[in-house]
């Protein structure tokens, strides 16, 4: 990976931003994921997010 905490972002390549984009991306997904973990025995996610949940055929969900 570069190296790209001492450089002026001016400075930077068209590839080294797209680098630096996508690292940015990766660690905001590992820090929102590790929150989700730790946040998951007290919140548990909602019902439409369990691998279990399917939705409603309308025509029997009218009633």
């Amino acid at each position: 990976m570069f190296d790209l905490s001492r450089r002026a972002f001016s400075d930077l390549s068209e590839q080294e931003v797209l680098a630096l984009a996508i690292s940015s991306e990766e660690e905001d997904m590992r820090i929102y994921a590790s929150y989700a973990e730790g946040c998951a025995p007290t919140f548990p996610p909602p019902r439409r997010c369990s691998p279990t949940w399917r939705p409603r055929n309308r025509a029997t969900a009218r009633g």
